[in-house]
């Protein structure tokens, strides 16, 4: 530790020890208590008692910021304890002195009263509404320290333990399950509460907070009003915490400027630059001012703008009808001004989309199906294609929330390919988002579904790869190991969320779409209710499937003459059957006999025709025995029936076939 750091510390223990021993002579006085001689002194001594309580958290609290050893933050738990003990025994002792000028009856109903947060009321007559406390779950930008302390630590009229019940109520997460294990006792109120200031009180963490919020907050993508009243706020809210903490935001103007300009769109970073032309050192305030001016004109555009959803009515006097004009939007779709709808195939009565149908909605699952089928409504699009992840969250009382988490389409290759390639193509799309929001998410639920409406690509997936044809094959392969242990389980097209992605469906209705945002409804009840797995088998064509084919050959062999089977080597079997012949040479021709003790030329290449016209015998017999030795051109007949047409006889004699050129 520093000198400086240890100076500072001597300094604050010396203000520590007057304020304690301030308290001390309070408790001298409350022993040595006259009504008659120190009444009058009661309401002086209770403003004191709280003014040196308020000195002791200030210095305490800086005298804790000098060191973050873990020892010396457990001795200033134990000596804030102790502390805040004396003064709640010392104030009650005072408050005891005080002359009581309440009835009977008064003081009777007061007690069967429960416990009141302690506000200031001025204005006895008027009803004033309830304040409730704000709840904290460990969030830095929603510390209730100045709250809690106003409302229910500085108060006098509440004990330490309902003091300890009121702190435990305005907790939630992880700032519950910091002073979740310290047991509700009024010694330890104290305890819980230093705790809580300890963590979240830490002016170096709060101020690192705050500017990492301001560095790392997002670009706008639009020129909207949200969005621009959004960042102006965040900003001038973090500027504002900074301040509060001593730090010289007004020092740092053009560092503020340049990173609230980073963040806006294109639009608003041009009108800025244009309003700041002629100043060549503008302040962080003219920031602000330019973006409230902005959002003030853009507000008052959107006023005077036509709203485009309502229909537009017609001059009564002109007689005159409008044609409807079709215009092309954004998302290459076409829209009329009369949004006129194909007649609904389920109720049949009005012009709707069939999922905003009342009398479709109303139907269970196997109705619903039924009209997809009669109507013959199954059809997939060749358009586009698509996937969407679902989280589904269930609570101790069973109430079931689904939300829509990651989506992704994606549009249908130029080149035409079928319908279950496409749905092929949406699987495995589904697949590789899934992943993606596995690494993305620090916990997700163990318990995984997969659902298709494609009966094909589910037969597919049930198959090992190399059954099917190269690009079915490659897709499986790549699902199958993504998504090992998890079952893929079969949903009605007209059921599916992922539908609409591959149909166009208008943005404007999909952020409003119940099926999207939230799944099919069945997914909000237990999994009895989900749709049955028991589905038909059909057999569907070998093209549709698109199964590997494979071709089978049958030869038949026959064993190899026993003279190669008896050496294993080729130059060995050369020697013994060239030795053999010059023996039979030399037993036939005694008058003319070989003596050279090895194999000549000319007894190796006899060896080797011999040799050669041994297995062409056993491979090659139809071409050895028929005519097409002699004339394997002239023989028509022959060269359809042999296999090796091309074959002709080395020489006559020897009978040795040979390629012949062509």
């Amino acid at each position: 530790m520093s000198n400086q750091n240890e100076k500072r510390m001597k300094a604050k223990e010396l203000k520590r020890k007057n304020i304690i021993d301030s308290i001390t002579r309070l408790e001298i006085f409350l022993r040595n208590f006259d009504p008659d001689e120190h009444g009058h002194e009661v309401p002086l001594r209770l403003q004191r008692i709280d003014k040196l309580m308020e000195s002791f958290e200030t210095v305490q609290s800086q005298y804790e910021e000098l060191d973050d050893d873990e020892n010396f933050a457990l001795e200033n738990v134990e000596m804030r304890a102790n502390i805040e003990e004396k003064y709640f025994q010392v104030k009650a002792g005072v408050l005891a002195k005080r002359p009581t000028h309440e009835s009977p009856v008064a003081s009777t109903s007061t007690q069967a009263m429960p416990p009141r947060l302690p506000f200031p009321t001025p204005l006895s007559n008027v009803k004033l509404p309830t304040i409730t406390l704000p709840e904290f779950d460990g969030d830095f930008n929603g510390w209730l320290h100045d709250t809690f302390l106003s409302m229910i630590h500085s108060s006098t009229e509440i004990s330490s333990v309902q003091k300890f019940h009121y702190l435990r109520a305005a907790l939630k997460g992880e700032a519950a399950n910091l002073i979740q294990s310290i047991t509700i006792t009024a010694a330890n109120y104290s305890v819980a509460w230093d705790t809580l200031v300890k963590r979240y009180s830490n002016k170096r963490l709060l101020r690192k907070k705050h500017i990492r919020a301001l560095l790392k907050y997002p670009k706008i993508s639009n020129n909207s009003v949200e969005a621009l009243h959004r960042i102006l706020d965040d900003f001038q809210r973090h500027t504002k915490v900074l301040q509060q903490l001593g730090e010289p935001v007004e020092q740092f103007s053009s560092i503020l400027i340049e990173l609230l300009v980073d963040k806006l769109d294109d639009a608003s970073h041009s009108a800025w630059e244009e309003s700041i032309a002629s100043d060549e050192n503008p302040a962080y305030e003219k920031m602000v001012e330019f973006l409230q001016k902005r959002t003030r004109v853009l507000e008052t555009i959107m006023i005077n703008r036509p709203n485009p959803s309502q229909s537009k009515t017609e001059n009564p006097n002109s007689g005159i009808k409008k044609k409807n004009v079709t215009r092309v939007s954004s998302n290459a779709m076409s829209e009329t001004d009369s949004k006129v709808y194909p007649m609904c195939p389920a109720c049949e009565k009005q012009r709707h989309l069939l999922m905003k149908c009342p009398i479709f909605n109303e139907m269970n699952v196997q109705d619903r199906l039924r009209v997809v089928n009669d109507k013959k409504l199954c059809d997939a699009s060749k358009a586009a294609y698509g996937a969407c992840i679902y989280i589904r969250s269930e609570d101790a009382h069973g109430n079931v929330k689904v939300s829509l988490l990651a989506s992704k389409s994606k549009v249908a290759p130029l080149k035409p390919i079928s319908i279950p390639r496409l749905e092929l193509c949406a699987a495995l799309l589904a697949t590789r988002l899934f992943e993606k929001v596995v690494a993305a998410l620090d916990q997700i639920s163990s318990r995984k579904y997969f659902w298709s409406d494609s009966t094909v690509v589910l037969q597919w997936m049930k198959a090992p790869p190399r059954t099917w044809k190269t690009f079915v094959a490659n897709r499986i392969s790549e699902i199958q190991a993504t998504t090992h242990g998890f079952p893929w389980l079969h949903v009605a097209g007209i059921e599916n969320p992922a539908d609409l992605l591959s149909r166009g469906f208008p943005a404007y209705e999909l952020v409003t779409c119940d099926k999207w945002l939230h799944g099919p409804s069945w997914l909000h009840g237990p999994k009895e209710v989900w749709p049955t797995q028991n589905l038909p088998r059909t057999e569907l064509p070998v093209e549709e499937l698109e199964q590997r084919t494979a071709a089978v050959l049958t030869l038949q062999t026959s064993a190899p003459h026993e003279l190669f089977l008896r050496f294993s080597s080729y130059n060995m079997l050369l020697n013994v059957v060239g030795w053999a012949f010059r023996f039979i040479h030399n037993t036939r021709s005694k008058n003319i006999r070989i003596p050279d003790r090895v194999l000549l030329v000319k007894e190796l290449h006899v060896t080797k025709l011999y040799l050669t016209k041994l297995v062409q015998s056993e491979s090659f017999p139809d071409e050895l025995m028929g005519p097409s030795i002699l004339s394997p051109r002239t023989d028509e007949q022959h060269r359809k029936k042999c296999t090796y047409v091309y074959l002709c006889a080395l020489a006559q004699k020897r009978s040795i076939l040979s390629w012949q050129a062509t």
